[in-house]
């Protein structure tokens, strides 16, 4: 019986590393959109906070909201005009 070797016992495909990976690519996937999310509601309730309380202080995240809406306004009209530049004549 030489060169016989006893079947091996499978090891287990799933692992905490595997789950520490995907758990990983999700928050790099997901962090961007949640960071955005939670810094424009905390701007929308400080605002909102001022406006109730010293209503001349929320003139500054009024317009860091107004500036954002602009910003985004232009790149979808930037998008837009791109997309229809870029059909056949």
């Amino acid at each position: 019986m030489y060169g016989y070797e006893p079947p091996k016992p499978e090891q287990n495909i799933g692992s905490w590393g595997e789950i520490f990976a995907l758990i990983r690519a999700s928050f790099i996937e997901l962090g961007r959109p949640i960071v955005i999310t939670i810094v424009l509601s905390g701007l929308v309730v400080g605002t909102m906070l001022l406006l109730f309380s010293y209503p001349i202080y929320a003139l500054a995240p009024v317009s860091v909201l107004a500036g954002i809406g602009w910003m985004l306004l232009r790149r979808d009209r930037r998008a837009i005009r791109d997309a229809e530049d870029s059909l056949p004549r």
